[in-house]
């Protein structure tokens, strides 16, 4: 049953991928919430027989994904998609903080320069997002902070913020600078890889907690 609901995630991200390239809306709104359901479907059917609580904050953050997913496809709700995915990160943090919690000094430095050279650099362009992203941003790197404070117990909590990071800078260079080619294909594959991980954290680490 893992295996076949794998092929129908990839087969899922793949018709919300074409129906973004094509540019055809009716495709691309049906797959790509849909590929999100089925990846927290695929998280309920992992945590089925686990105990620990961890599993509840992906169910959650996973939740709050695919609200997020749904007011990015439209453009008018473009802050509700950021606070949506806002509330997903800190779900996120507080579940791999329930892990175990590090503090390394060098780590955080890393993100904080991180994050003040993204605003720096995406400040001119934010207009009226300029709030909204100056709160996202800290949202995402501390998610990405506290799973590499992970690593190495577990590999795919770090190797999955690495490519919710790629997703969302690639998705701010689209919308805030100027787009390049194969941008489409970038931000959803990486978002698409980093939820799928997240959800499959959870055998191995609910064995340590």
């Amino acid at each position: 049953m893992p295996v076949i609901l794998s092929i129908i995630i990839f087969v899922s991200g793949s018709a919300a991928l074409f129906g973004k390239s094509l540019s055809n809306k009716t495709l691309f709104f049906i797959f790509k919430p849909l590929t999100t359901i089925l990846i927290l479907c695929s998280a309920i059917l992992f945590g089925s027989e686990l105990t620990c609580t961890y599993k509840y904050y992906i169910y959650s953050a996973l939740i709050f994904c695919l609200a997020g997913d749904i007011f990015l496809m439209l453009k008018s709700r473009f802050v509700y998609g950021l606070l949506s995915f806002f509330i997903a990160h800190i779900i996120f943090s507080a579940g791999f903080i329930l892990i175990r919690f590090t503090f390394s000094l060098w780590l955080f430095i890393i993100f904080f320069i991180i994050g003040i050279l993204l605003f720096i650099y995406l400040s001119p362009d934010l207009s009226k997002y300029k709030l909204p992203v100056l709160f996202y941003i800290p949202a995402i790197l501390f998610m990405s902070w506290r799973a590499y404070e992970l690593y190495p117990d577990t590999i795919l909590i770090p190797a999955a913020s690495l490519l919710f990071l790629i997703s969302d800078f690639a998705l701010a260079i689209r919308n805030f600078k100027k787009t390049f080619p194969y941008v489409e294909p970038l931000i959803l594959t990486t978002y698409y890889l980093a939820i799928f991980l997240l959800a499959h954290s959870m055998p191995s680490v609910c064995r340590d907690i």
